[in-house]
């Protein structure tokens, strides 16, 4: 395996890594360039062993009779290869999906299930240099997608419009959870971002010049470790029809529910629904009062 920078005169082109589809497109493209390589390697094995490659498996970095120990490794398989010479790749039928050309605007309904010009060249580089290259091909299926949902608890003071987040409640159907702390960790990230989107990050521009005037993180005021509230990530999973063993993917899904579920929150502590974000003290005092609902006492959860 060979990690470069991206570079778009040497490396495979993709499709954007947007809209949470890293994962579940990239995922499955390599997936099936490794079932790529391993129909070469059982064929190879097949010559190599004397034997059928239905009588043959791939493990551990060998390929070896079933049920039997031992067999060939890979490097030595890969040293026996000789260059392909057809470069279509390896895909399955739940892999073929509309696809959308850019340059013409139109949709194909079914799409020819080749590699890309830049993917060919790469391929032909590296079989230059000898062994074995896989190659998969996945076009994006628009049904699949990943859902969320979350909950927040607030605490509201009714005296001063204050709001603290005490807990949020996050939870994803990923469709096949590949990598448990990675996605975790992007529940976490996603769901902080969308704190800040509702509670302290706003955009304020001169109403003269229109210039913003907290264009510093410092006066734009992201969410710091002290405004962290208890975090409960919760991952479901329904794994789709598509995507590398059913990966739907995650992505930007967590910094989507914050915000509504602390106005929710709040509406629910308050009975005053506030209409703009961020949640900022002086906007939710400014709404308690118009609701006549500011008192002095105890706060309300």
């Amino acid at each position: 395996m060979r990690v470069t920078w991206a570079d778009t005169d040497r490396d495979a082109w993709t499709f954007v890594t947007d809209a949470s589809r890293s994962c579940h497109c990239d995922g499955k493209a390599a997936y099936n360039a490794a079932k790529d390589c391993v129909r070469q390697l059982l064929a190879l094995g097949a010559k190599h062993l004397a034997a059928t490659e239905a009588d043959l498996e791939v493990r551990a970095g060998m390929v070896g009779r079933r049920g039997e120990s031992g067999g060939v490794d890979f490097r030595t398989l890969a040293r026996l290869a000789e260059p392909r010479t057809e470069l279509r790749p390896y895909w399955e039928p739940a892999d073929q999906n509309p696809y959308l050309d850019q340059a013409t605007g139109k949709t194909d309904p079914k799409p020819e299930m080749v590699v890309t010009a830049s993917t060919e060249a790469l391929a032909k580089r590296l079989l230059a240099e000898g062994g074995i290259v896989g190659l998969g091909r996945y076009v994006f299926d628009l049904t699949t997608n990943a859902w969320g949902s979350c909950f927040a608890e607030v605490e509201v003071d009714m005296r001063t419009g204050q709001v603290d987040v005490l807990r949020l409640v996050v939870a994803h159907e990923v469709g096949r959870v590949l990598y448990p702390a990675g996605a975790e960790g992007q529940i976490h990230g996603g769901a902080v971002q969308g704190l800040g989107y509702a509670m302290t990050e706003d955009l304020v521009l001169d109403r003269q010049s229109r210039i913003p005037v907290n264009a510093s993180y410092h006066e734009y005021r992201p969410p710091t470790s002290l405004d962290y509230p208890e975090m409960v990530p919760i991952l479901i999973e329904a794994p789709g029809k598509s995507g590398p063993f059913g990966a739907k993917g995650l992505g930007e899904s967590p910094i989507m529910g914050p915000a509504p579920a602390i106005g929710n929150a709040i509406f629910n502590a308050t009975g005053v629904l506030i209409p703009e974000l961020p949640y900022s003290w002086d906007r939710v005092h400014d709404a308690l009062k118009a609701a006549g609902k500011l008192v002095t006492g105890e706060k309300l959860t």
